[in-house]
């Protein structure tokens, strides 16, 4: 997918905003309590505090984009 936004925009909230993909939270906004959690490149990532222009090129993934043959993965089940 490409987007067309702002490269020093956070990238918690084009995914919540312009995309929206709202199982990504807002929580403390500095990067310590874990809610704005992402996969980028399977690295866990704290969104919140990642600029769009740190994740061009990679593959980001959220918690609705772990589900696998339309089965909820564990995690997604025990939220």
């Amino acid at each position: 997918m490409t987007l067309t936004a702002d490269s020093d925009r956070l990238l918690l909230w084009i995914l919540r905003t312009d995309q929206g993909l709202t199982g990504t939270k807002y929580g403390c906004g500095e990067g310590y309590c874990g809610a704005c959690t992402v996969l980028v490149n399977d690295e866990a990532v704290r969104s919140c505090q990642t600029p769009l222009k740190d994740v061009r090129g990679k593959e980001v993934v959220t918690i609705e984009g772990i589900e696998k043959n339309e089965t909820l993965h564990p995690l997604q089940k025990a939220l």
